[in-house]
């Protein structure tokens, strides 16, 4: 059960507002050690954002479960469900539904 874990440092520059550093973590989980549907392979992912502006708190959260499919040396599938939830300058939390299909050529 292959394991990778993987941070950024996010710079966000707004014109209106102050500009704003994030710090980005993910780890993702492949599944294909444990099923794998046709030639689909399953994975799950948690990645966080932290603002690292004044308190440094997390203010979103994306969780995602899905199947990568290699259909060439060059060409990468993906269809996956993303459930992303963001906490609002209020301090109230919204949740967004994604369904979505990533088609990756590498050159």
């Amino acid at each position: 059960m292959p394991i990778s874990n993987r941070f950024r440092f996010q710079f966000i520059d707004n014109e209106e507002k102050e500009d704003l550093w994030v710090f980005r973590n993910k780890t993702t989980v492949k599944l294909d050690n444990i099923f794998t549907i046709s030639k689909f392979k399953p994975y799950i992912s948690d990645e966080f954002f932290i603002s690292l502006k004044g308190d440094a708190q997390i203010r979103r959260n994306r969780l995602s479960v899905g199947f990568t499919h290699k259909l060439s040396n060059n060409v990468d599938t993906k269809i996956f469900y993303l459930l992303q939830t963001s906490k609002s300058s209020k301090n109230r939390w919204s949740d967004t539904d994604v369904f979505g299909f990533s088609l990756k050529f590498k050159f």
